[in-house]
């Protein structure tokens, strides 16, 4: 991981940065009130110029006319095919300028592939990763630790405020986002540390696993329609929005057919990894989104293994328990499923 004026702050609280992820060694435990998350294993893409809000609009699943300074949207930038490259949170932080948060091992590739057809639009696309650095806010006093640095804050999902170069997002009840320049976090930091305790990065992919709702990742990039990750049920997807990279697999889909797949919380008894492939005996039924290292995952499953008691990943870790999103499944899905013990 590049060294910038916000690792140093980390650092000096003895994070411990490898890969993608961060640490805090013995002391990375979920015990205090409000917790402070770097969110390290996030990247950046700026998009600057009068034809940002167009380009993205024909390019990915999100309706880009309802980005703006106090409104963020989830989508994904698709194949032809329609199977997701990257997922993404795109929010407005200036009337030329965009911002997408997107895990940090797709951001290069997703560059390479956007940046063939931004030549032909009044838009510049750069990796912003360097620039700018994501924290996670979460816990019962979020709201009023973040109202002493703020005089507003957005108060419903996938809203923001932009103070200045920083942007609050609310992400969901009890969790805030900050995108940050470089120096702002390092500046920032020691001040939220006061009231809220430093935890690794791996707390944030817990909880989106909690809230069925996670990112494509390099492990699976270009391994699932958005309608496997649930995409279409949380409000990545816009069906009105019109033509964009994917669309007509995309729209055929939800409009003549039935997923066959979705994706489930599960728990693993033992070590799991995005993108492992999920066997029902020795049948292929499903592959890991996400997952931690207390065993808590997200799984695209074939919605007919959801009730089987024999699920394995391919190195014999079971699937122990199986359950439907907070938001539900769509036809009742997964709502008679029991741990499988």
């Amino acid at each position: 991981m590049t060294t910038t004026p916000f690792t140093h702050q980390l650092e000096a609280d003895n994070a411990i940065l490898s890969g993608e992820h961060c640490t805090f060694a013995a002391t990375d435990t979920v015990d205090g009130e409000n917790w402070l998350v770097p969110l390290t294993q996030y990247g950046f893409v700026r998009a600057q110029g009068p034809d940002g809000q167009t380009f993205f609009q024909g390019q990915t699943t999100a309706d880009f006319r309802q980005v703006t300074m106090s409104q963020a949207r989830n989508g994904a930038y698709c194949t032809p095919k329609g199977r997701m490259l990257a997922s993404f949170t795109a929010a407005r932080l200036a009337s030329d300028t965009l911002l997408l948060k997107l895990r940090r091992d797709c951001t290069d590739d997703t560059l390479k592939v956007l940046g063939k057809y931004a030549v032909f639009s009044k838009v510049e696309l750069c990796d912003a990763s360097s620039d700018y650095v994501g924290i996670g806010v979460a816990g019962p006093s979020a709201a009023e630790l973040l109202g002493q640095h703020y005089s507003q804050l957005p108060q419903a999902p996938l809203d923001t405020i932009v103070c200045g170069t920083d942007l609050v997002l609310y992400r969901a009840p009890l969790r805030y986002e900050l995108w940050l320049t470089q120096d702002r976090a390092a500046e920032l930091w020691p001040r939220l540390r006061e009231r809220a305790q430093p935890v690794g990065s791996e707390l944030w992919d817990a909880l989106d696993i909690e809230a069925g709702e996670v990112s494509v990742c390099a492990a699976t990039r270009d391994a699932f329609l958005p309608q496997l990750m649930n995409y279409d049920l949380n409000g990545a997807v816009s069906f009105k929005k019109g033509c964009y990279t994917g669309q007509e697999v995309v729209a055929r889909l939800h409009f003549k057919g039935v997923p066959k797949r979705r994706l489930y919380l599960a728990e693993l008894d033992g070590a799991g990894a995005a993108g492992e492939d999920i066997f029902d005996a020795e049948k292929p039924v499903g592959t890991v989104a996400s997952c931690v290292s207390d065993g808590s995952a997200a799984i695209v499953l074939a919605t007919s293994a959801a009730l089987s008691t024999d699920l394995k990943l391919k190195n014999g870790t079971r699937v122990t328990q199986v359950a439907p999103p907070p938001y539900g499944l769509p036809d009742g899905l997964g709502s008679d499923l029991a741990e499988t013990d």
